[in-house]
């Protein structure tokens, strides 16, 4: 590793720290939120107990794993420009950690639908903090790329396992509450990360280079995300019991069957489809209102910001409301209908004429993924109780990441096409609508749970509850 970091600050950096400045007070929140509502939300019987006593393990060791990741999101681009990379290997860097751990997830969820949780969880943590240790030492840009691939398949342990085990521990008709609280622990940690990490490096980078050598800064960053993830590790393996279908009983993944059923081609179509949308529409925000509106950094921070932090901080109440109230509108309906939503919004940007008309699509779009996904995340647990927890869940999360992917890419090339930003807009507004519209087609037979009940009791039985 060189010793020495050029001092001029990039725009790319300085941006990422300023926002996440923005958004680690909600991560912090947040953290202490989730612990204390999860052991004063549910009553005491027996489904719910289990949930309960295991759900805060889960919440600290994914908010450690995201935190983790979060310290060195801002300074990897720095840190592989001072290894002597150019803008496509930092490009192929940003983007191999995404494709390798996509590519091991299916698989990684496989084993853990055959043997269990906790051991593959505890052990992809443990991997994630032994592989942050390698950081320090390399030397060339392929050297980093080759950690950034194994890290990646390191996530693919964690990730999908995780949300995994609170699909399969949530009782019956809490689906949405469950997930709204483990996806608000995952965007709590991937909101305070930055800024922390941000902050190690700039406060240790001052000290004279570790045994001669290694950049203290980056240093401190790595040995941060190695120590979370080990925190997280050690929590796993010794407070977390076994998922409840662990052994004979744990349905046998089947990924052509998971193709077969009209929900799960909805809800895979909806994950990489309207978040290819989405992720088009907020990279060029900054960038529309920077240039066409004259807004300064800050401003444009506040947008992005503003869609995360209430993205993050409404998913566990929106969860709960979403169970509560699933017996009047379905989860199918909450998607459409927060999808049709932020369609509208979406094509009016390019209309907008000052922060605040932006500031109301921010709003919007933040109150609509904090509907939109826990109630999604609900029926990916139902399809996971059908064809393996891990699995589903891995393919959801597979779905999300070529979205996120290819949402910037295809958003540029709309734009050096048409030679302007506001037909992104546009664009991303079709591919949102174009998500929904799919979902609704591949989940038109899809029936409420309550529904499917009544239909198979005999005349003049009680409903069941």
């Amino acid at each position: 590793m060189r010793a020495v970091l050029s001092t001029k600050p990039f725009l790319l950096y300085r941006f990422t720290l300023m926002v996440d400045s923005l958004s680690l007070p909600f991560s912090f929140s947040l953290a202490r939120t989730i612990i204390r509502t999860t052991f004063l939300h549910t009553s005491m019987n027996n489904g719910q107990t289990s949930i309960k006593r295991v759900f805060p393990v889960i919440a600290l060791s994914v908010f450690a794993a995201m935190l983790g990741m979060g310290i060195i999101s801002p300074l990897m681009p720095v840190y592989a420009r001072d290894l002597g990379a150019t803008g496509i290997w930092i490009g192929a860097l940003m983007a191999g950690y995404a494709a390798s751990k996509a590519v091991f997830m299916p698989f990684i969820a496989r084993l853990s639908d055959k043997h269990g949780r906790k051991v593959v969880l505890g052990s992809g943590l443990l991997f994630y903090a032994f592989m942050s240790l390698f950081y320090m030492v390399v030397q060339e840009a392929w050297q980093l790329m080759l950690v950034r691939v194994v890290h990646g398949a390191a996530g693919g342990l964690v990730i999908p396992v995780a949300k995994a085990y609170v699909g399969e521990m949530s009782p019956k008709g809490e689906e949405g509450t469950w997930q709204g609280y483990y996806n608000a622990a995952f965007f709590g940690g991937i909101g305070g990360g930055p800024l922390i990490g941000g902050l190690l490096y700039q406060y240790f980078s001052k000290m004279p280079p570790l045994f001669g050598t290694f950049d203290t800064g980056f240093v401190a960053a790595f040995g941060a995300m190695s120590f979370l993830n080990l925190i997280g590790a050690i929590t796993v393996f010794i407070f977390l019991p076994e998922s409840l279908m662990h052994g004979r009983g744990r349905p046998r993944p089947s990924f052509r069957s998971m193709w077969q059923s009209g929900m799960m081609r909805g809800i895979l179509s909806l994950n990489a489809i309207e978040h290819l949308g989405r992720t088009a529409f907020f990279s060029f925000i900054p960038i529309y209102g920077g240039l066409t509106l004259g807004l300064s950094t800050g401003e444009t921070g506040t947008l992005l910001t503003t869609q995360v932090a209430l993205s993050a901080l409404l998913q566990a109440p929106f969860g709960t409301l979403t169970d509560r109230f699933r017996s009047k509108v379905s989860r199918r309906t909450l998607v459409i209908g927060g999808g049709c939503v932020i369609v509208a919004f979406m094509a009016s940007a390019p209309f907008a004429r000052n922060f605040w008309q932006l500031m109301v699509i921010a709003v919007i779009a933040g109150l609509t993924s904090s509907v939109m996904t826990p109630a999604s995340s609900a029926l990916s647990v139902g399809e996971g109780r059908r064809h393996g927890m891990a699995s589903v869940m891995a393919l959801t999360s597979v779905a999300i990441s070529i979205g996120q992917a290819g949402g910037p890419f295809l958003g540029g090339i709309v734009q050096q096409i048409a030679g302007a930003t506001e037909p992104v807009f546009y664009f991303a507004a079709f591919m949102v609508a174009l998500g929904i519209g799919l979902f609704g087609v591949f989940t038109r037979k899809y029936q409420p749970d309550g529904a499917r009940q009544m239909e198979h009791q005999p005349p003049g039985a009680p409903p069941t509850t």
